[in-house]
């Protein structure tokens, strides 16, 4: 376990606290996941991830579905990885974290820092609170449709008419079919027809991620594209392929 001295260069005078308090929620969630994404020996290496080895986990991360996500963020594992020994309200913020070295540094450079490995030990800098706040939550694939509140939330989408069309052209008989045909129904009898405002549960958000994650090649998935692709943008299939 090492500790970094991370600065977070930020010249308000003032903090948001509501920032401040997503970072240091969402900071440690992203160490845990990386757990699980980086070999358990190399939890602790002094060291600065390879460019393919950044991709890699960036994608990895990026696999975590709401259903997992929202596990790590309840999870108490989180401070056997990540804890904060000290933090100083000066100009610039300083928080001192103590926990695993690559981990962390993997960490600051998803949040759109940097970090110095040196023989006098880890030393970091990230952008102000809302820039590293940005970098941090497109990589846990959390957007301004996808949030972390202590827990994935509900979002609601809105439609255009495009996309409002090919979720009605979803036949109500195929909702015995089970599957996803089931699910378009269940959305296509819940969208409000005045606004065509759609609200996803997080049980529904799951159900999007799965697909996407998994799409078939055909009719289903230009289906998905229509309705979802503009929400929920679907990953390069192609880095997918050169990265495994």
């Amino acid at each position: 376990m090492h500790t970094v001295d991370i600065v977070i260069n930020d010249d308000s005078e003032t903090l948001n606290p509501n920032e401040l308090a997503e970072f240091l929620y969402l900071f440690p969630t992203a160490n845990l996941a990386l757990s699980q994404l980086v070999p358990k020996p190399e939890h602790d290496s002094l060291r600065s991830p390879t460019k393919e080895e950044e991709r890699a986990f960036r994608l990895g991360l990026r696999r975590f579905s709401p259903d997992d996500l929202d596990s790590l963020f309840k999870a108490q594992a989180s401070q056997e990885i990540l804890k904060i020994n000290q933090m100083r309200r000066n100009s610039p913020l300083e928080i001192t974290p103590c926990g695993c070295a690559f981990l962390i540094t993997l960490g600051v450079i998803f949040s759109g820092g940097k970090i110095t490995i040196s023989r006098q030990g880890l030393k970091a800098e990230l952008p102000p609170l809302g820039k590293g706040l940005k970098s941090l939550r497109e990589a846990l694939g959390l957007n301004d449709k996808v949030k972390a509140g202590f827990g994935i939330q509900k979002v609601a989408i809105k439609l255009n008419d495009e996309e409002y069309r090919e979720l009605l052209k979803q036949d109500d008989t195929s909702k015995n079919k089970g599957g996803f045909q089931h699910f378009l129904v269940g959305l296509k009898n819940r969208i409000n027809k005045q606004t065509r405002e759609l609200e996803l549960s997080p049980a529904d958000l799951e159900r999007i991620h799965r697909y996407k994650s998994n799409p078939k090649k055909g009719g289903w998935q230009s289906r998905f594209k229509k309705i979802f692709g503009r929400h929920f943008p679907l990953e390069d299939s192609l880095l997918e392929q050169q990265l495994f």
